[in-house]
């Protein structure tokens, strides 16, 4: 599973892709309570490149092939059909995650370290002036 930051997709009401060949055919068919969510398991999965949603259903499919797929769309009144505008998909990539999540522990690893010697020097200094303190006078 992939994080995506922005992405923008072409809707288009009423229309559906009429699949003439075996590569327009959906890679995943779920079902999805309304048409944010299947745009959701869209740009969940980095090969969707359409998805197409059936409100009477609540059927959701995802296609990765729709090469010259737009010439194939047929009319269906109860359809949606929203395709990823190529160049717009921007993620999170894993390894940025996981450089920001070390810099935050390395931060908070000095943060501790820090305040540990502070608390160690005034122990320091408070045993120092305990022995001044404690010295006979002559």
């Amino acid at each position: 599973m992939q994080d995506i930051k922005s992405v923008t997709m072409t809707t288009m009401n009423g229309l559906e892709f009429q699949c003439a060949n075996s590569n327009c055919l959906p890679f995943v068919t779920t079902t999805a309570p309304n048409i944010l969510q299947c745009q959701i398991h869209c740009l969940r999965q980095p090969q969707c490149k359409a998805a197409t949603f059936q409100e009477t259903t609540c059927k959701c499919q995802l296609f990765n092939n729709i090469t010259d797929q737009n010439s194939n769309l047929q009319a269906n009144i109860q359809v949606t059909t929203m395709i990823v505008i190529s160049g717009t998909r921007i993620p999170l990539v894993r390894h940025q995650l996981q450089r920001a999540q070390r810099r935050q522990h390395q931060a908070q690893h000095q943060l501790v370290r820090h305040q540990l010697q502070r608390a160690q020097r005034r122990q320091h200094q408070a045993q120092h002036q305990l022995v001044r303190h404690q010295r006979p006078r002559y």
